[in-house]
């Protein structure tokens, strides 16, 4: 793994630890939205940027909102 992708996963766990703290449970496309951050953080650790790159491309508006906090992703 490159030291690119550590600091990109750290990123993403960061986003991944705000989503989960303001989200609504009983909305479902917020915890869709958990789902493909940890998703994408476990892909990227397998060296597969693509496939994690899809996922973080489906995120809500919701959760692309709470990116910006930390950076462009």
């Amino acid at each position: 793994m490159m030291v690119r992708d550590r600091r990109y996963i750290d990123r993403l766990s960061l986003i991944l630890g705000e989503v989960e703290r303001l989200m609504d449970r009983s909305v479902p496309e917020q915890v869709t939205d958990a789902a493909r951050l940890r998703a994408a953080i476990t892909l990227l650790e397998a060296d597969q940027r693509a496939e994690a790159t899809a996922l973080i491309k489906e995120l809500s508006p919701w959760a692309g909102g709470i990116s910006v906090e930390y950076g462009q992703l």
